[in-house]
């Protein structure tokens, strides 16, 4: 992933610039921090001053575990074969995000948890201009994942 990919200045930047489209998610304010809007578990994934924008991450960006991790409740709408990998539709609330995962993973209909680490999120405000002074708290769950066939051609067969 280039630099252009890694921090965009906007919404319209972030998909223009790239074929991988960000997916956004809607932050309200929760107790501890901003939640995702609609979803239940109310688990906070910025600071306060980031709600009323909305959370920015790349599909190659976000991690799935099992339903047994750490980290925020979502559930596989259904997948598809993009090049020799998988995009998965998932449900976060009532909101769908593209997760992509090496090689091909018939995983529909599996509830899940989603993480990511806070260097690969982006904050952006209401306006949908990147929010440099905030960061995305981190989700992580790393000794769950769910297991990855290695990529064609790899040395890891």
């Amino acid at each position: 992933m280039n630099a252009t990919h890694d921090q965009t200045d906007s919404v319209d930047t972030a998909n223009a610039t790239s074929s991988m489209a960000m997916n956004f998610l809607p932050l309200i304010e929760g107790e501890h921090g901003a939640v995702i809007e609609g979803e239940t578990s109310s688990l906070p994934v910025a600071p306060k001053e980031a709600a009323g924008g909305y959370l920015g991450l790349r599909p190659g960006a976000i991690e799935l575990h099992p339903v047994s991790a750490t980290g925020m409740p979502a559930k596989v709408l259904r997948t598809e074969r993009w090049e020799d990998d998988t995009m998965a539709h998932v449900a976060v609330g009532p909101h769908v995000v593209r997760v992509r995962l090496n090689g091909h993973q018939p995983i529909e209909n599996q509830a899940c948890k989603l993480t990511w680490a806070p260097e690969l999120a982006q904050l952006f405000d209401a306006l949908g201009a990147r929010q440099d002074t905030l960061l995305a708290f981190a989700l992580s769950a790393p000794d769950q994942r769910i297991p990855r066939p290695p990529r064609v051609g790899s040395f890891q067969h």
